[in-house]
C-alpha cells in the first residue's frame, strides 16, 4: 500500500502534466498566445519537479537520493528560468535586459547542476 505522501506527489504530478499538455495542445492555429505557451511549459516543469521530489522521497539508497535531488534542483532552476518571462508577459512589465539576465543566470545554474 503506497503512503499518502506518495499518492499526493503522483496526484500533483498528474494534475500539472495534464494541465501542461492541455495548454500545449491548444496552441494550434495562427494566433499562438505566448502566455499560454509559457504556462504550459511551467506546468510541465512543475510535473517534472513533483516526480523528482517523489523519486527522492522513495529512494532507498544514497546515490538514488542524490540523483533525484539533482533533478529536483534542476527542475526548480528551469522553473525559475521561465517564471520571469511568464510574469513579464502577464503583467505587461518587460525590462528585457533584466529578464534575459535573470533567465540566463538560472539556465546556467540548471545546466551546471546537470554537469
Amino acid at each position: 500500500m503506497p503512503s499518502p505522501l506518495t499518492i499526493l506527489f503522483i496526484a500533483i504530478a498528474a494534475v500539472f502534466c495534464q494541465n501542461g499538455l492541455n495548454y500545449a495542445f491548444s496552441l494550434r492555429g495562427r494566433r499562438k498566445d505566448p502566455l499560454q505557451a509559457l504556462f504550459a511549459l511551467l506546468c510541465l516543469l512543475g510535473a517534472g519537479y513533483a516526480l523528482a521530489t517523489l523519486a527522492g522521497y522513495r529512494a532507498v539508497d544514497v546515490p538514488g537520493y542524490l540523483y533525484a535531488t539533482k533533478w529536483q534542483t534542476t527542475f526548480s532552476r528551469l522553473i525559475l528560468m521561465v517564471l520571469p518571462w511568464f510574469v513579464g508577459v502577464y503583467s505587461d512589465f518587460r525590462p528585457k535586459r533584466f529578464l534575459a539576465a535573470l533567465s540566463a543566470a538560472f539556465f546556467l545554474l540548471g545546466v551546471a547542476n546537470l554537469v
